[in-house]
């Protein structure tokens, strides 16, 4: 029980070791992933020579996706978020040296599918995991600069990681070049050991999966923010599954063959990195609902100039405007969503908008199939453009009020923050770890008279008195009253015992009231204060 306060400076995301190590291992995991399906993809091909088994294999990775997402991200908010990771890079790594090995003995292909299968439905948590953990770890004040960044690395890796594939494949045979490949997996499992911060949601092992997963449903479609900031993802996304059937007939239909594919795809790629390093600064400048849906439909309308027919350097620049606007939407969509859905559920949250992106990238790009088939390249296009245009003005209406919701969150949390600042108790703490515990607290007001800890119970919550005054005591001893910015409750989490004293509110007080693991879990994870310590054995003498 303490009044005292204390002040610690705040750091920008590249300040922050924990952010550093989660990019390193992603950009490695992430990276040999890419370069395992073009090295799978090519060794499938050569061996049966069919463009059905090729198919096949893109298919063994899409669907288990789509269908395993949901319970990805139940595992993502049931366990500790970096043991996650860690188990599913292990396991990832296992499946890419069995891999080598079937394709050392020559085996069909319905078994490498059936690895391929395996190698989804382990990877699939990881998105969610670290998706979830990324605002404990560097805040909110730099989350849109952390996703910026992750952003600038998914199309960066969509580049290089194939590409490694391709020259693992030039210089080794399938097989060698899988090991090679494989042997990327414990570096990005060694970077994740390394990483400090600890994570995890509230679907408690032993729980319904199901009900579970309805919770993660319910996070996203109860809030029409939410719903609104998924479909702009879908429909983001959509447009790029769209794009990625109808490139290879566009680059043919410039005269510039299949090489030509890859430097559209390059286009798009440089547009997205680029618009990447200012998209954090837009999102300052601009509400949220106005950008998203201007980027949407930037995003669409590029496809009614190659619709018109511009040549290759025309079509490069529209991808790359194209690739642009997709990034400014994925990126200011998830990070107001990180900050709008609670960090509990956040992980089946991310995991349920991965689904529909899967499943909206899977619908445009069959329809988009469809298309070009009966009407021609040309109608595609336009089609692209057209439709995305008008379905970007479905999301208005779900984004009136958003700037003023998501301003008052953001100022309640920082308040929070401040407040938690002010007290020795959190002396050590980050400020991402600061403003987790800032999300996961529950105001609580109680009437002067009301008894908020009862000797000798379970220790269970820390309470952060904001607004009046506490008074403490046991059967034979009274301790000084605690008036706000105060915290009690703290001595029976730290020594793991009962409650050792009686708290009882004087006055009409308001209190913030912090599980008791969150705050253990961020206390473990900076060295407690010496003052802390040293109130904490005064306090344990004195009850004695």
């Amino acid at each position: 029980m303490s009044s005292n306060v204390a002040t610690r400076p705040r750091g920008a995301v590249w300040a922050v070791p924990d952010f550093r190590r989660i990019f390193s291992a992603i950009a490695v995991w992430e990276g040999a992933a890419w370069s395992y399906s073009v090295i799978l993809t090519a060794a499938i091909f050569t061996q049966t020579g069919s463009a059905a088994a090729v198919a096949g294999i893109a298919l063994s990775r899409w669907i288990p996706a789509f269908l395993v997402a949901p319970y990805a991200g139940v595992i993502a908010d049931r366990f500790e978020r970096r043991r996650v990771m860690l188990v599913c890079a292990s396991l990832s790594g296992v499946v890419m040296f069995a891999m080598a090995g079937l394709l050392a003995i020559g085996a069909p292909v319905i078994a490498l599918m059936g690895l391929s299968v395996i190698h989804v439905v382990l990877e699939s948590p990881n998105r969610p995991a670290y998706g979830a953990m990324l605002p404990e770890v560097v805040g909110e004040k730099d989350l849109s600069s952390a996703n910026a960044v992750m952003n600038v690395l998914e199309n960066v890796v969509v580049i290089l990681g194939p590409l490694l594939g391709s020259l693992l494949i030039v210089v080794l045979d399938p097989a060698p070049a899988m090991l090679v490949n494989a042997s990327l997996f414990p570096i990005a499992v060694l970077l994740l050991t390394r990483i400090r911060s600890r994570s995890r949601g509230d679907a408690e092992a032993g729980g319904g999966a199901l009900a579970q997963m309805r919770a993660g449903v319910s996070a996203v479609v109860a809030d029409k923010l939410v719903v609104t900031l998924v479909l702009a993802t879908v429909l983001c996304s959509s447009v790029y599954g769209a794009a990625a059937v109808l490139l290879p007939s566009l680059s043919e239909d410039l005269g510039t063959g299949g090489t030509g594919y890859g430097y559209l795809l390059a286009a798009f790629s440089a547009g997205s990195i680029l618009t990447a390093l200012v998209t954090s600064r837009l999102a300052k400048r601009f509400p949220v609902g106005p950008l998203v849906v201007t980027a949407l439909v930037v995003e669409a309308l590029p496809f009614a100039l190659l619709a018109i027919g511009v040549g290759p350097i025309g079509a490069a620049i529209a991808l790359a405007i194209s690739g642009a606007a997709m990034t400014i939407v994925d990126i200011v969509a998830l990070t107001s969503l990180q900050q709008a859905v609670p960090t509990r559920v956040l992980g089946r949250a991310l995991a349920t908008m991965d689904a529909a992106i899967i499943a909206g990238i899977a619908a445009s790009g069959g329809i988009s199939g469809v298309v070009v088939d009966r009407w021609g390249l040309s109608t595609a296009l336009a089609a692209i453009a057209v439709g995305f245009s008008l379905c970007a003005l479905v999301c208005v209406p779900g984004f009136r009020g958003s700037a003023r919701e998501l301003a008052l969150r953001a100022t309640a949390v920082e308040g929070r923050v401040a407040l938690l600042e002010r007290l020795d108790l959190f002396a050590g703490a980050s400020p991402a770890a600061l403003g987790h515990l800032a999300d996961v607290a529950t105001e609580v007001q109680v009437p002067a008279g009301s008894t908020i800890i009862t000797e000798g119970e379970a220790a269970e919550h820390l309470w952060i008195l904001t607004a009046g005054e506490l008074s403490a005591a046991t059967a034979a001893v009274r301790f000084p009253d605690v008036a706000a910015p105060g915290y009690v409750g703290e001595l029976g989490l730290l020594r793991r015992a009962p409650r050792s004293a009686t708290v009882v509110a004087l006055t009409d007080a308001t209190l913030l009231r912090i599980d008791g693991e969150e705050f253990l879990g961020v206390l473990n994870a900076a060295a407690p204060s010496s003052s802390l310590s040293r109130l904490a054995d005064e306090r344990l003498l004195r009850t004695r």
